[in-house]
């Protein structure tokens, strides 16, 4: 149920239709026309409601959302197969790359810990740490924490 004004397009173009006068035209100029029918056919336009049929604006929305709910299916599971099929590719290409370049990187990672673990691991006792010095800036028991942190 609706009031003139409060009208849209399509239904004005709808009344239009059933009254047989032309539906093209600018908004104010459909409600015009439609005004001067009704004028003409003595009812008063201010205070007759329009029964819209809900049923038929209802299902075009129900069926615009289908569509758009099977083609978003339908792109989703496009989607998916190009990711599959660009997976296999990537692994195809990479089981294929040469594998001396794997072999000499792996050899120089071998060299290079081999190099480290040859290394002296310098030991705790060998290092010279300076301890701190109680200067009076910290509490004592923020120094007390340092200076056996240091010495454990």
């Amino acid at each position: 149920m609706a009031k003139f004004n409060d009208l849209k397009i399509p239904q004005l173009k709808k009344e239009l239709e059933q009254r047989g006068l032309a539906t093209n035209g600018l908004k104010t100029e459909l409600k015009s026309r439609l005004r001067e029918a009704m004028e003409a056919e003595n009812i008063n336009v201010e205070e007759y409601v329009f029964h819209m049929e809900l049923e038929e604006e209802t299902t075009k929305i129900e069926e615009k959302e289908e569509a758009q709910c099977s083609s978003e299916i339908v792109d989703i599971n496009t989607v998916f197969g190009a990711i599959s099929q660009m997976s296999t590719q990537i692994s195809t290409q990479i089981k294929e790359q040469d594998t001396p370049q794997d072999a000499r990187i792996s050899s120089q990672v071998t060299s290079q810990i081999a190099e480290v673990s040859s290394q002296p691991i310098m030991s705790s006792a060998s290092a010279k740490v300076k301890p701190p010095s109680f200067d009076g800036t910290v509490p004592f028991h923020v120094f007390k924490l340092q200076f056996d942190g240091i010495f454990k």
